[in-house]
């Protein structure tokens, strides 16, 4: 089988995950192999982990999805995982955004790490947390006072997943509607859409 043949090749894969950005194709079909044979892949944890601590944002960012992709317990063993969601570079933290998300209801055990960046540095930051949190429906329930507030963001993304993410709470949110109400008259199309759906979701 695949996996067999490149049972021994796992070593030299990792090790082109450190390929010069110039070569990032090349970085981005090596994740692509190492995702699709995580059986074998995860028997050389030890190799990536420290790529997590990699001075190239690009080699960290393909790192994350490789462990991503090996399953929450592959995560849970790696301490630096967590702290990439505090990384200076903006696309760094937005793919481990995308990575938490991808865990389906795993995502949930990190929902405390999330919502500490609901006040993230950055519209970005709280866009994707407020994105996040929207696909955790219920179970974020305590932040629905800072969805509301987050309504009133500067930035209309946020606003957008804000509304988004109130819409999955349904009937939990449903005593603000009439703060999402005012959004629909938003000069932002999407901001208008959110809040629609949103409201609709709680079925107001």
């Amino acid at each position: 089988s695949m996996g067999e043949i490149l049972q021994d090749d796992i070593p030299m894969l990792v090790d082109l995950l450190k390929v010069p950005d110039s070569e990032y194709m090349l970085r981005l079909e090596v994740v692509k192999v190492l995702t699709a044979l995580k059986h074998v892949t995860i028997v050389h944890m030890s190799r990536i982990v420290p790529l997590l601590e990699d001075p190239n944002h690009n080699v960290r960012i393909a790192a994350v999805d490789v462990l991503a992709a090996l399953g929450p317990a592959a995560m849970a063993q790696a301490p630096k995982f967590l702290e990439q969601l505090r990384h200076e570079n903006g696309n760094v933290r937005v793919a481990m955004f995308r990575a938490i998300r991808g865990l389906g209801p795993g995502m949930k055990a990190y929902l405390a790490h999330i919502t500490l960046l609901l006040d993230g540095p950055t519209d970005s930051d709280r866009t994707e947390a407020a994105l996040t949190l929207s696909l955790m429906g219920e179970a974020a329930k305590d932040q629905i006072p800072k969805m509301v507030a987050m309504l009133a963001d500067r930035n209309p993304n946020v606003q957008a997943a804000a509304a988004q993410a109130l819409g999955t709470m349904g009937p939990l949110a449903a005593e603000h509607a009439s703060k999402l109400a005012t959004r629909l008259e938003d000069s932002d199309k999407d901001v208008r859409a959110a809040a629609a759906l949103a409201l609709g979701a709680m079925g107001t």
